[in-house]
């Protein structure tokens, strides 16, 4: 799954979800599915934050969880939130 993934075909990973994984567990794992696709989305620098939002919300993270993929955004962190912000400020950019 995790390959699928990085490789953005999440449509796969979820259709293989839904023929291997017991009924019993198969919201669970969709919702990390989900989860892992909204971080790898995330975390390519916002080039895909779209994609990566519709599976966060997908996954019902909590919003804490995705603030904290970018502590550099954290008040107090030295970050400029202001008229002036940057991509400097997202690490890995």
């Amino acid at each position: 799954m995790e390959e699928l993934i990085v490789a953005g075909e999440v449509k796969t990973a979820q259709e293989m979800l839904q023929h291997l994984a017991p009924p019993s567990a198969l919201d669970e794992k969709l919702q990390r599915l989900n989860l892992d696709a909204g971080r790898v989305f995330f975390l390519r620098c916002g080039r895909f934050f779209e994609r990566a939002f519709a599976h966060l919300t997908a996954s019902n993270i909590d919003p804490r969880e995705v603030l904290a993929m970018f502590p550099a955004l954290r008040v107090g962190a030295g970050a400029d939130l202001g008229k002036g912000h940057t991509r400097d400020a997202l690490p890995g950019c």
